[in-house]
């Protein structure tokens, strides 16, 4: 086929082509329940996809029957050590993990919110956003615990309090709420 054959678009028609074919591919927003939490919704897909794969780390798999259990029994001990969290403050100092996610879920599903805190972070920084967060509790791990700095903050080892956490109830806790309270806050470095 010779060029001279094509039939050539111009560059505004092309433009619009393009520009509509990315609109309808993007139509996929659906209204979110107001009513219903993060992890209310989690809760549900767990109920109907118990074994599927909810979470992948290396060869390491989680199904959601698994994550919703171990987020459950951690949510427990956490109202059951701190009290009703009512959107008070979390901090979270793990390595990325499977425990992390249940962890993360764990404290929404309590009632709480979460404070993301990298542990490749300076001390001066944790410190900084521990402090000025009111976080009521951290949670970490025995491998990290040395890097936090001093805190009123409660801090709880999942390594120490694992019997405990498993010995709590894995059903689901009465919903915190629906999908309008506090679920984590961040700290920017400024420049974001």
């Amino acid at each position: 086929m010779k060029l001279s054959s094509f039939d050539w678009i111009e560059e505004t028609e092309d433009r619009t082509g393009i520009e509509e074919f990315v609109r309808r591919l993007n139509r996929t927003s659906r209204p979110y329940p107001r009513d219903r939490s993060i992890s209310d919704l989690f809760s549900q897909q767990a109920r109907e996809r118990p074994h599927a794969v909810a979470l992948m780390q290396g060869d390491e798999e989680w199904s959601y029957g698994r994550l919703e259990e171990r987020s459950n029994r951690l949510a427990h001990f956490l109202r059951e050590r701190l009290g009703p969290l009512q959107e008070r403050l979390v901090g979270v100092f793990l390595e990325r993990s499977p425990e992390l996610i249940a962890a993360l879920l764990g404290i929404l599903k309590a009632g709480g919110a979460y404070l993301p805190l990298d542990p490749e972070y300076p001390s001066q920084r944790l410190e900084l956003m521990i402090e000025d967060s009111a976080a009521v509790a951290l949670l970490t791990q025995s491998a990290l615990r040395e890097r936090l700095p001093r805190t009123r903050a409660e801090v709880l080892c999942l390594e120490a309090e694992a019997e405990a956490i498993e010995s709590s109830p894995a059903e689901a806790l009465e919903s915190a709420g629906g999908g309008d309270r506090l679920a984590y806050v961040t700290y920017t470095s400024g420049s974001t």
